[in-house]
């Protein structure tokens, strides 16, 4: 499997190549024609011939070629392998990345908040500071990259190994271990609470909208509460919203005590793999009492599965 990583000039993505040097995951090493900054440096294989053949893609900037040789890539058969990508040439990549012969996986690394903080992690280098409309460009192509990590540098790290186990390990319903560390980076579901994680599940909580009767109810911390009068229906939107790996699948269904009271949960079977967006539902008070919904409060239980293998993300 090849793990690209695409995020700002200064978003961590060196300090990730070298956090996972030591691991089981290989590095892959870039080619370029630029010549070498400093005496020894390593982080690419420096050529004077560029063989277009010899690529699995080309990159040109400043006169200068960048790439990843074929026979790098092929490390990815037998292995989990990483590799960066500048995120304003990603379509380079996504042109050629189902010809490349092995699962591939893009990470948006979402850890830049604004252009100053940019500025500050290059150390106002001139050479890597961006401009403002090239700051808002990558912010939208890292949003739409197949995983979107946030948090500082360890949480990312912890996200990216957990990634990686879910992907290559041996399927199944995605237990706490996991949960935790991707659900910190902001995968799975953006917005949850650490300490609403169980065993193999998270607990979501009521949102702020409720369609009921042709009628949108908006509920705030001033008026939390909304009734669903008896033998009818309503839309609830959850608080978390999902942001899934192109891997991963969720289920969710009602939690009992709500079942026992007469409401019944009606949704789709599934939330796809890649899908990124709210989680909405239909509730129905089967019983001749108005049921209670509070704003924050669990209703639901959303567990996760893994695929067989890595699919193109829900579009």
């Amino acid at each position: 499997m090849l793990i690209v990583l695409v995020g700002a000039r200064g978003a961590g993505k060196t300090t990730l190549l070298e956090k996972f040097k030591s691991s089981d995951l290989q590095v892959l090493q870039p080619s370029t024609t630029r010549s070498p900054r400093f005496q020894g440096e390593k982080e690419y294989d420096f050529v004077t011939e560029w063989r277009l053949e010899d690529y699995a893609w080309s990159i040109d900037y400043n006169k200068t070629k960048y790439g990843v040789r074929k026979s790098e890539i092929r490390k990815a058969d037998s292995s989990v392998c990483l590799t960066v990508f500048e995120p304003l040439n990603i379509a380079i990549f996504e042109e050629v990345r189902h010809s490349l012969g092995v699962d591939s996986m893009t990470v948006g690394l979402n850890t830049i908040s604004d252009l100053d903080e940019q500025h500050r992690r290059v150390e106002r280098d001139p050479g890597r500071m961006m401009n403002d409309a090239d700051f808002s460009r990558v912010k939208n192509i890292v949003s739409e990259c197949d995983v979107v990590l946030t948090g500082d540098i360890d949480t990312i790290v912890g996200a990216l190994k957990s990634l990686v186990a879910l992907a290559t390990g041996r399927g199944g319903v995605v237990t706490k271990s996991h949960l935790i560390p991707l659900m910190k980076a902001q995968a799975l579901l953006t917005g949850a609470e650490i300490q609403n994680i169980r065993s193999a599940s998270y607990d979501l909580r009521i949102g702020p909208e409720i369609l009921c009767q042709g009628k949108i109810v908006e509920l705030t911390q001033a008026n939390p509460r909304f009734e669903i009068p008896p033998y009818s229906y309503a839309i609830v939107s959850a608080l978390e919203h999902a942001s899934l790996p192109p891997c991963v699948i969720g289920r969710f269904d009602l939690k009992v005590s709500f079942f026992f009271e007469g409401l019944i949960l009606s949704n789709g079977p599934q939330v796809d793999p890649g899908y990124k967006g709210a989680l909405f539902c239909m509730l129905y008070n089967g019983s001749g009492q108005p049921k209670l919904l509070t704003l924050e409060r669990h209703f639901a239980t959303i567990d996760f599965t893994t695929t067989t293998d890595i699919t193109e993300g829900y579009k």
